[in-house]
């Protein structure tokens, strides 16, 4: 009898066994992709789905010029809450003390400028879409798919930031009197042309920009509308 029940137990165990999923990551990429300012977004999940039992996520985070590619990415999956670690490299247990050894080419070629990473993971072992998600310890939610920031000027929308981050459109910026002092367009985050004007409405024609190391100066013909 003792014996049948030792069956009919190890039986249960691997019935279990067979039914715990594992995961593992299998692959973790890193790139420079400055398509998202997540200075203005946060660091944000772009794309997440489901491939058979393979977890596919692509993360945009905020870096200072730091190359991933150089440390070793892991993870942990508790709680229905997967955290994706990827500053945890070649770390040594001394005693009670973590030691890092971190590689003397640990900066990527960035000069200036901000630095946005795109980070793509693959893992595998999951049946279902985790609840939620962690980058280092830290929330991460999905991207913006609309413009995080806008104002209304005459029933115009100006000062526009886009889902990405980035300024688009018609940027105005007024002395306290109210009038018009600079007038910027916006393609997307890149800068088309503008204006600026004194305190009596004059036109001054021309515009300064300077932004992420980056200066221009240009005149400008466009219109006091």
């Amino acid at each position: 009898m003792k014996r049948f029940l030792f069956l009919i137990a190890i039986v249960i165990f691997y019935s279990f066994s067979i039914d715990i999923p594992k995961h593992r990551l299998i692959e973790a990429r890193h790139c420079s992709d400055n398509s998202k300012d997540c200075r203005k977004i946060g660091d944000c999940i772009a794309k997440k789905y489901l491939l058979h039992d393979t977890l596919n996520l692509i993360i945009f985070t905020d870096n200072d010029c730091e190359d991933l590619n150089v440390y070793r990415d892991t993870f942990s999956f508790y709680n229905d809450t997967l955290n994706i670690n990827s500053v945890d490299t070649n770390r040594v247990i001394r005693g009670s003390e973590n030691v890092y050894f971190i590689s003397e080419i640990s900066h990527s070629p960035c000069i200036g400028g901000y630095d946005t990473q795109r980070s793509s993971y693959k893992l595998t072992g999951f049946k279902t879409m985790p609840k939620s998600f962690q980058l280092n310890g830290s929330n991460v939610c999905d991207c913006p798919t609309q413009p995080i920031k806008f104002e209304l000027y005459k029933n115009d929308t100006i000062n526009l930031m886009d889902a990405n981050g980035k300024k688009h459109g018609v940027w105005l910026r007024f002395f306290d009197s109210g009038s018009i002092q600079e007038k910027k367009y916006y393609d997307h985050g890149n800068f088309v042309d503008g204006k600026t004007y004194d305190s009596n409405g004059n036109d001054l024609h021309y515009i300064g920009e300077f932004e992420d190391g980056t200066a221009i100066m240009r005149i400008d013909t466009l219109g006091n509308k």
